[in-house]
């Protein structure tokens, strides 16, 4: 779903766009008929389709990559959900494997640990150990909050 500032943004470009497709055309019209350009009835402003057409692929294609993002963070939540006890990077990309391999195999090994730690950083996963050289994080399931309860 498109926020409302997103929207906001959008429809201001729309707007200044059509402005200026406008504007160029009167001032075409007025170059080569020397005087001002005749006055529009109330229609369907020819420029501002093409700007339309432009800004609505925009937000499908932004929206394409939004819900791809939010497919691939789901299919990373339940993987995690599988594995009992602590877990790591590697964990998950087997589980991930067994659950979902078409899923995995859209999922690089960068998209996987920036998933995992965006997560990490909601708080749905812990982290137990951080990252040091090239040892990798481990994680265990359960909110930080409550990690940090006990």
């Amino acid at each position: 779903m498109i926020s409302e500032r997103d929207y906001l943004k959008m429809r201001a470009k729309i707007e200044d766009d059509y402005r200026r497709d406008i504007e160029a055309l009167d001032r075409v019209w007025a170059f080569a008929h020397k005087e001002p350009p005749p006055q529009q009835k109330k229609a369907t402003p020819a420029g501002s389709t093409n700007a339309i057409t432009q800004v609505l692929e925009t937000v499908n294609a932004a929206l394409e990559t939004h819900v791809a993002t939010l497919n691939k963070r789901a299919s990373v939540r339940s993987a995690i959900q599988s594995i009992p006890g602590d877990f790591g990077s590697k964990d998950v990309r087997a589980a991930l494997e067994r659950i979902d391999p078409q899923a995995s195999a859209q999922i690089t090994d960068n998209q996987l640990s920036s998933i995992i730690s965006r997560l990490s950083d909601l708080g749905e996963i812990q982290v137990i150990a951080d990252r040091s050289g090239r040892t990798p994080a481990t994680y265990s399931h359960g909110r930080q909050e409550e990690a940090r309860a006990s």
